[in-house]
């Protein structure tokens, strides 16, 4: 099963904390693609990633996740 992060939290965060994207991937030491893709829906998050959003966004990584009942 697929797990698809949640882009509505990542976009909230994002209007909440009044910062842009780029701003957003420093915080999390991430690439531009790689939140451009997450957001887009077209790419399977690893681990780290997921961690690395959910530890700058104050959250647990299942609170990213749209559907975790089966993992």
């Amino acid at each position: 099963m697929k797990l698809q992060v949640r882009k509505e939290a990542i976009n909230n965060y994002l209007n909440e904390n009044n910062l842009s994207k780029s701003a957003f991937c420093k915080k999390c030491h991430m690439s531009m693609t790689t939140l451009n893709k997450i957001l887009m829906g077209n790419v399977d998050c690893k681990v780290v990633t997921l961690y690395k959003i959910a530890r700058t966004m104050g959250i647990g990584i299942a609170d990213l996740l749209d559907d975790v009942d089966n993992v």
